[in-house]
């Protein structure tokens, strides 16, 4: 769940991450990976900062880059601090779609971590994690520990993993394979996003309801979709409708209607469609007719 992260309409939310785990599920002393995402529909997001103390007290060293990291489309800055003793590494990655310069404290004491965007964003992602190596003796207790200090090379993986998880594509995400559509969608956003859902509609059993999403997408945080449906791309056969059969018209039916008839099932007696020409949505109204009827196509 995204919560207000009180400043105009930008929402957040984390999660965190345990290499080790002791018997009970809690985090063991070891590795662990934490993560904040931020979003505001407005792109409102003009900087990210870590701030605190490392406890380092001045001791190790402290290293970062100016120039970003690059991957599908976004920029990652990163800092460490190694006190270079028995202490886990405290490491940081800023991950943003728009560029930025990346200031950080000489101090090893103060865990300031600061990029100002070059322009507003919709989406940040601010990652924590540790490095710790644990020895063992021979008689697998623990004998010792002591910080791992990660090259850019490591950064770069771990920011490389990041994105290609969060970075949705089109190519990623299965077809909707859209009976019906709701909400604005229609068959003019073939190939685009949308949200889905399998639903009984009536006497024509169980259709794909395809839908706009309700919100943004957030990766590893929210899909853009109620909890019932799926993300997807909108997909979509429009129906062969047969010819009509019709030995009686009502209601002003007529055998040389261009824009279809409606044939009541099991008899043949059809019927002028509700609506002319074609909504774009799908079976959502049964392409016009009453349900006991069915869409056929007039002879020429």
């Amino acid at each position: 769940m995204l919560a207000s992260a009180g400043a105009g309409d930008v929402e957040y939310a984390t999660c965190k991450y345990c290499v080790n785990k002791d018997s009970s599920g809690n985090c063991d002393k070891g590795p662990s990976l934490w993560m904040a995402v931020f979003r505001s529909e407005s792109g409102s997001i003009t900087g990210a900062r870590f701030t605190g103390e490392t406890g380092a007290d001045g001791s190790g060293i402290v290293d970062g880059n100016t120039v970003p990291l690059t991957s599908g489309g976004y920029n990652g800055w990163y800092k460490k601090v190694n006190e270079q003793d028995y202490d886990p590494t405290i490491n940081h990655l800023i991950i943003s779609d728009v560029g930025g310069t990346h200031t950080w404290p000489t101090d090893t004491d103060d865990d300031m971590d600061t990029v100002e965007f070059s322009s507003g964003t919709k989406i940040v992602y601010m990652v924590l994690f540790s490095g710790l190596k644990v020895g063992y003796d021979s008689d697998g207790a623990v004998s010792y520990y002591e910080g791992v200090d990660y090259d850019e090379s490591v950064f770069q993986s771990v920011f490389d993993g990041i994105v290609g998880r969060c970075h949705i594509t089109q190519t990623d995400l299965p077809d909707c394979y859209c009976d019906n559509f709701r909400n604005g969608l229609t068959t003019d956003h073939l190939g685009e996003m949308a949200c889905a859902r399998p639903e009984v509609h009536g006497l024509s059993g169980v259709k794909n309801w395809c839908a706009m999403p309700s919100r943004p997408y957030i990766p590893l945080v929210d899909s853009g979709c109620p909890s019932d449906m799926f993300r997807c791309i909108v997909t979509h056969t429009p129906p062969n409708f047969p010819p009509c059969g019709c030995d009686t018209y009502v209601n002003g039916a007529l055998p040389t209607s261009t824009d279809g008839l409606c044939q009541k099932i099991g008899t043949s007696t059809c019927s002028p469609r509700s609506y002319v020409g074609d909504k774009k949505i799908g079976g959502s109204e049964y392409y016009g007719c009453p349900e006991d009827m069915f869409r056929c196509t007039a002879a020429p």
